[in-house]
């Protein structure tokens, strides 16, 4: 059977580890965004985890006179796309959760996919907290 707490957990767990390391690797920078960002799904098929990426003011470009000009609310145009360790229990957890999702019929595979999302805000919500 799934462990569905044991994914909502290694998501906090990496997430945040993964915020604190870029906050200790970028002292200079102050992040104005951190965002889950590039998820992918196929019904009855893979369900990848979203990628955590990050700007900061100082990777902004500002003209005088327009401030909105400068911020990049697109994750995509971000400094930092993607600040997930590439090696981390995430990707094993994500094949088990494809492997969950595809069990059976379209309806659990839905099911499964509301779940997660369900999943993925909690998560946010907690991170922003933090």
């Amino acid at each position: 059977m799934f462990d569905w707490g044991e994914l909502e957990s290694t998501i906090a767990d990496v997430t945040e580890k993964a915020v604190l390391a870029w906050m200790k690797k970028n002292p200079n920078q102050c992040a104005y965004a951190v965002a889950f960002h590039e998820y992918y799904r196929e019904l009855d098929g893979i369900i990848t985890l979203p990628q955590l990426g990050i700007n900061s003011i100082q990777k902004n470009t500002f003209k005088e006179g327009n401030e909105d000009e400068g911020w990049k609310w697109n994750s995509a145009d971000w400094h930092w796309l993607n600040i997930l360790p590439a090696r981390s229990p995430l990707r094993k957890l994500e094949e088990t959760l494809t492997t969950e999702a595809c069990r059976s019929t379209q309806t659990h595979w839905l099911t499964c996919e509301k779940r997660f999302y369900s999943i993925m805000v909690r998560v946010a919500k907690s991170l922003y907290r933090k």
